[in-house]
């Protein structure tokens, strides 16, 4: 895939194709709609458990929204080999970007892993006491959101790279970067505006969103629960970081891309049981 601008891509994915990105929500709310992928990873689930699974992804689904959103700015030209890599086709049944059943896959492949480091060995394990409830979610840090796509990418033979962009960066530099790669900005608590800079939601918890725009006032455009909302950059007390998504070229060989999902340096057993033990 050659390089290009991702700022080029911004109005087909938000907007001219569907909602305005994706939505955490949109499962719990078609339920019938989306059951089945949760049944597929879950066959033994009741019908109670399939619904709690899709209530629990509303509650702390927004960065992985935040991260499939730009999964489609990156093949956006791309559908025949979007599908052949995530074995789902890029557009719904509707005609528009299948935005939530790539999230259900992603959420439910990543959800709750997370990095282990023994001496210089990075292993994945499985926190299975990180939720709240069966019904309510953590969430994802930062760390844990770098861990959890770049390693679901990995399964698909796509290399990505996420990192942490200063917010000092992203205010001095913001054309450049977006032209690089598309970013993520997490923010608490959660204060929206809209283009007026008027104030329409606010709460107290935190909330990540893709960044599709800059003002010329200083607020940034973003894509939230398939809306778009502003952000006023430095008005948050609680946290406020940015995150970039560097893609790397895609090759169009399976073979390559085998290559990139299996291969890794090779790790001693004690380091597979210790994954393995805090994974249980």
């Amino acid at each position: 895939m050659d390089k290009f601008d991702y700022r080029d891509n911004i109005g087909f994915v938000f907007g001219a194709s569907g909602s305005y990105g994706g939505n955490q929500n949109y499962p719990k709310n078609h339920y019938e709609e989306y059951r089945h992928l949760v049944q597929n990873y879950y066959p033994d689930f009741s019908e109670e458990q399939i619904k709690n699974m899709l209530i629990k992804l509303s509650s702390e689904g927004c960065t992985y929204v935040a991260m499939v959103n730009t999964v489609f700015l990156f093949f956006r030209d791309e559908p025949e080999l979007f599908e052949e890599i995530f074995e789902m086709p890029m557009f719904d049944r509707y005609g528009k970007l299948n935005f939530h059943e790539l999230l259900i896959d992603f959420y439910l492949r990543m959800d709750n892993h997370n990095p282990l480091y023994l001496l210089w060995y990075r292993e994945d394990y499985i926190n299975r006491k990180e939720d709240h409830s069966e019904t309510r979610g953590f969430g994802a840090n930062r760390f844990q959101v770098e861990w959890r796509f770049e390693r679901y990418m990995k399964m698909h033979g796509v290399r990505v790279n996420v990192k942490t962009i200063s917010n000092n960066k992203v205010k001095k530099y913001f054309d450049k970067l977006t032209s690089r790669g598309p970013l993520a900005v997490s923010v608490r608590p959660t204060t929206l505006y809209d283009r007026q800079g008027k104030e329409i939601f606010n709460s107290t918890g935190g909330h990540c969103m893709t960044v599709t725009g800059a003002t010329d006032d200083g607020m940034l455009k973003v894509s939230s629960w398939g809306n778009p909302y502003y952000i006023k950059p430095g008005s948050y007390d609680g946290y406020e970081y940015y995150q970039q998504v560097i893609y790397k070229p895609v090759s169009r060989s399976p073979f390559v891309r085998w290559m990139i999902k299996y291969m890794q340096f090779p790790r001693p057993l004690w380091v597979k049981f210790v994954s393995w033990m805090m994974s249980q």
